[in-house]
């Protein structure tokens, strides 16, 4: 039974640091964004000039 009561309370301050960091992450801006990351590489590569020329 002891074990059981160490394994809740250290499952909510383990569930706690996760909420925070969370809280921490979406208040600094990790999650503004969340468009273009899945569009990017849909866009094209800007082209570079080659100083060989194929014939």
């Amino acid at each position: 039974m002891e074990v059981i009561v160490m394994l809740i309370a250290v499952s909510l301050v383990l569930a706690t640091i996760f909420l925070v960091a969370f809280i921490w992450a979406h208040k600094s801006g990790q999650y503004e964004d969340d468009q273009s990351p899945a569009v990017r590489m849909l866009m094209d590569d800007e082209k570079t000039p080659t100083t060989e020329k194929k014939n």
